[in-house]
């Protein structure tokens, strides 16, 4: 998994080396900026792509040859707690964040904590969500979910522009803050940090060295 990363790495440093760049104020640089992940989110991503892998090597070592099927051999790993190991000291400090939350202040935080006078850290960045559901990928680990004939689900995309043609259809019984309602839902579910390039350099003023997210 670490030999996983550190390609991951040289592909970064090898795309930053072959002079692609891309325009400032394209839809494309507004896509990086708009979802670049902080030092700590990225490091969480990381960790995160060490487990995965790891559970999927338990998977191919020892469920595919004892012919249990992807669901039920993810469900029985993701019982193995990751206290043992490397990743372990790493989740339990992250959860036993102190969060300090003042009575006198005004405004809520930024990071989402001290929402819950009662739990703190419920709803704080980098936290997990809380599954209502177990999660059905379609290799039991991280691919997207297929359907029954073992193919590929329709573009999410292309069903939301089937089904919701863009009209104006004016509402007099909600306002934009709806919209903008929605937008901090979405992006909140959706901005998940994975990987990132170095900070970006810009050079003549007029372009901007792609630093690609994967």
């Amino acid at each position: 998994v670490e030999n996983q990363l550190s390609m991951m790495g040289r592909h970064e440093k090898n795309i930053l080396g072959s002079d692609v760049k891309v325009k400032l104020g394209t839809v494309l640089h507004g896509a990086y900026v708009d979802s670049l992940p902080s030092t700590e989110g990225l490091q969480h991503g990381r960790d995160a792509t060490v487990a995965v892998r790891a559970s999927q090597h338990l998977g191919n070592k020892y469920c595919y040859r004892l012919g249990i099927d992807d669901m039920n051999c993810a469900t029985q790993i993701s019982k193995f707690s990751l206290n043992p190991t490397s990743l372990g000291a790493k989740c339990a400090a992250h959860h036993r964040q102190a969060v300090f939350c003042s009575e006198l202040a005004k405004f809520r935080s930024l990071d989402g904590s001290c929402n819950h006078p009662h739990h703190p850290a419920w709803g704080q960045s980098l936290t997990a969500y809380k599954r209502l559901l177990p999660p059905h990928y379609d290799d039991g680990f991280q691919s997207p979910r297929g359907s029954r004939m073992n193919r590929e689900l329709p573009n999410a995309r292309l069903i939301s522009t089937t089904l919701s043609k863009n009209r104006d259809s004016p509402d007099s019984s909600v306002t934009l803050a709806t919209l903008q309602w929605g937008q901090f839902v979405a992006q909140d579910l959706s901005h998940t940090a994975v990987s990132k390039m170095c900070e970006y350099l810009c050079t003549d003023g007029t372009k901007l060295l792609v630093l690609l997210t994967f």
